[in-house]
């Protein structure tokens, strides 16, 4: 029984790529010698017709489990001295039923940037063939469902946000977040997330603190198959970036953005096993302390503030060279001073992050809406009053003018 895995995304996996033909060869680990599969088949033979980037686990030891007798074996898969896959051969044992586990882990681009799904022709699967005597007798795949769940957006309560800006601490405003007693849309569990649109904006401030979840689903690309997630907040044009942790002495050392590592918040029911994909809100929750410049550095995080128009500071941009876990970041937009024409306003505004993989042009979007009210200047209230003048002519005529006029009350704020 072959099962092949191709993790190089430069590679297309599928049998019309794969093949002797183009210039694909096998290497049996451990015996670079044997470069041929024992069944005597070809690549072309054993590879589905289209297929998805995995890689297989554990290529020295990849059977978790199997039953009596059966033995397995993996192969290189090498192109131009590079290896870009791998083949597993399992051999069976006749007359009796066999069973063996392995397991993949996914590296497919795609699969990763999709907001609540990932089904039908765009699945991942599994292809597997059964062989004998040279020829292939049998062939399946298993196809399953996997929600990336790697980015989703929220607005920071005005209270908490003052309350994270005073101490640091993240993992005291989860609950504002996500209420983990909160009934579930989904039947059996518990806990859902917060909204906090009417209560984000700080009018003493005029600022708003935004919280970002990243990778709920526990993204881990260990072996670099994936490549550099790029994470991005554009911020509505009547709003700037600014530090969100400020250092009085060294001003250039400023924070932008605090990042935190994370757990997925929800829960399997009646237990604390956490959920990492399918049945779960995207939110996660803070873990310890905002990691620090080494801490940053050491995973292969780095954050770069860009400019707009107007050279206003408008745009973060946070590069994870390698995702390895859930994070929660936030950062923070004050309302700009120098367009009055456009702030002077009472409304609802939206903005938008996105989650993209270095060279690859799909780009997965996130939005939290949030009211704010820049009025500094406001028309109070207004009456029309009638004036009536009376005057009386020396001949004893009565004559009445009236006149309207409108009075306008204006504050400001």
């Amino acid at each position: 029984m072959y099962d092949t895995f191709i993790f190089d995304n430069d590679i297309k996996a599928d049998r019309s790529t794969v093949n002797e033909t183009n210039g694909f060869s096998v290497k049996k680990i451990g015996d670079e010698g044997t470069t041929s599969l024992a069944g005597n088949v070809k690549l072309s033979q054993i590879i589905g017709s289209k297929g998805r980037h995995q890689r297989l686990v554990s290529v020295n030891n990849p059977l978790i489990s199997k039953t009596d007798g059966i033995t397995s074996n993996v192969y290189e898969i090498v192109k131009a001295g590079k290896t870009v896959g791998h083949v597993l051969e399992i051999k069976l044992v006749p007359g009796i039923k066999n069973t063996a586990t392995f397991k993949s882990r996914i590296t497919e681009k795609s699969a990763f940037l999709v907001e609540d799904h990932y089904h039908g022709s765009d699945a991942p699967y599994n292809y597997t063939v059964l062989v004998n005597g040279g020829h292939v007798v049998l062939k399946t795949d298993a196809q399953y469902r996997f929600l990336s769940r790697m980015l989703y957006k929220q607005t920071v309560s005005k209270e908490a946000a003052k309350k994270l800006q005073t101490d640091f601490n993240a993992v005291a405003i989860n609950g504002d977040a996500f209420d983990d007693n909160e009934p579930s849309p989904y039947s059996g569990y518990k806990g859902s997330g917060i909204n906090n649109s009417e209560t984000a904006y700080d009018r003493s401030t005029r600022s708003v603190v935004f919280r970002l979840n990243v990778n709920e689903a526990n993204v881990r690309d260990v072996d670099g198959d994936i490549g550099k997630f790029i994470l991005k907040d554009v911020l509505p044009y009547e709003f700037k970036l600014v530090p969100i942790k400020k250092d009085a002495t060294n001003p250039e050392k400023d924070k932008y953005f605090l990042a935190y590592k994370g757990k997925p918040a929800t829960v399997y029911p009646d237990t604390n096993a956490e959920i990492y994909s399918q049945v779960s809100s995207r939110i996660v929750k803070a873990v310890g302390n905002a990691l620090t410049d080494d801490e940053l550095e050491a995973n292969g995080i780095r954050g770069e503030v860009l400019e707009g128009s107007s050279n206003v500071k408008n745009q973060l941009k946070i590069t994870f060279d390698k995702m390895n876990g859930p994070y929660v970041i936030y950062l923070k937009a004050e309302l700009r001073s120098d367009i009055p024409n456009h702030t002077n306003v009472q409304k609802t505004e939206t903005n938008t992050a996105t989650m993209s993989i270095e060279n690859f042009d799909r780009v997965l979007s996130a939005e939290a809406k949030f009211k704010y009210d820049g009025r500094f200047l406001q028309r109070e209230w207004m009456e029309r009053k009638l004036i009536l003048v009376t005057m009386v002519s020396l001949n004893g005529t009565l004559t009445i003018y009236h006149t309207r006029f409108i009075t306008i009350t204006m504050k400001l704020n």
